[in-house]
């Protein structure tokens, strides 16, 4: 709150101060005053001031502002690097500039956590003769493009139970149509490109996945969210983030859903706790090949 140069601030301000110290405690809130010599009234007391005029130092506000930060309770500071909206918000923000070729030159590793994946993997137009304009089409493009820079990649998806099929038909608005049944559809394009026929294989999958760096991996838990992980290495580590994608149950549009994006730097704790839920996931909770071929003669190809 700033109380522009004037002897005797408005009533107004007062209330709306009292009111903010009284929600988030007095060590909480602070004043920026213009000017010196304001009257303060003795309620009030407690409040740190801090004189931004022009008159006082810049490295001196600094301070005064840094000793003011480090006095509020952890639980209370505000954490600007967790961005959540809308799907088709954040994907406005997180979209083609961001997964650029550039950028896939400083990624290390990316793990993708996913129901399905399916509109990731199951495009027609999935080699380089045509490049997929859509988001999915995106995201594949860069994942390529990653593992052509030496990342590593690793996909979990939901194995095809009749328990996920169930659960699936809840959270996904075209999955009623077809019954939960593109569970298993990652997995038969992912092997489509690492050994089906010349127009259907990939090279740079091939090559990623021989030289162990390009996992699929399938899990028969219930997923909550969706999570996409992206590392970076070098001088770039520190923009590490996770971006969330909540599954609520019975949307009529997949884009409703709620998402967002932490960043390691700036929200370690958020950031280790979904980054942790995939090393779980990856540890103990991921199929065997032994039950996946069991699980192959349900499907339908």
């Amino acid at each position: 709150m700033i109380i522009y140069e004037t002897a005797l601030a408005r009533d107004n301000v007062w209330i709306e101060l009292g009111l903010m110290a009284g929600q988030k405690g007095i060590k909480s809130v602070a004043v920026c005053v213009t000017a010196q010599g304001i009257h303060m009234p003795t309620d009030y007391q407690g409040i740190k001031w801090i004189n931004i005029s022009d008159s006082n130092p810049r490295h001196y506000i600094r301070e005064d502002l840094r000793a003011w930060l480090d006095g509020i309770p952890t639980k209370l500071r505000m954490m600007p690097n967790v961005y959540l909206d809308s799907r088709e918000e954040v994907g406005k923000v997180r979209n083609a500039d961001y997964y650029s070729t550039e950028r896939a030159k400083e990624v290390y590793r990316i793990r993708l956590l996913n129901f399905s994946a399916s509109n990731i993997f199951t495009q027609q137009n999935i080699d380089q003769k045509q490049i997929i304009r859509s988001m999915e089409g995106v995201l594949l493009q860069f994942f390529k493009e990653s593992l052509r820079n030496g990342a590593e990649l690793i996909v979990i998806t939901n194995a095809p139970t009749d328990r996920a099929r169930e659960d699936i038909i809840t959270k996904a608005p075209d999955a009623q149509n077809k019954n939960g049944g593109f569970l298993h559809e990652t997995y038969i394009a992912i092997q489509k490109l690492l050994h089906g026929g010349e127009d259907e294989r990939s090279d740079v999958f091939i090559n990623s996945h021989n030289n162990n760096r390009f996992h699929h991996k399938l899990t028969d838990i219930i997923l909550p969210y969706g999570l996409l992980q992206i590392e970076f290495k070098g001088d770039s580590e520190k923009f590490a983030n996770i971006k969330v994608d909540l599954y609520s149950p019975e949307l009529n549009n997949a884009n409703d859903r709620r998402s967002m994006v932490i960043f390691k730097s700036s929200d370690s704790r958020n950031y280790d706790f979904f980054s942790s839920n995939i090393d779980m996931i990856l540890k103990k909770q991921c199929l065997s090949e032994d039950k996946i071929n069991a699980l192959k003669s349900a499907w339908s190809t």
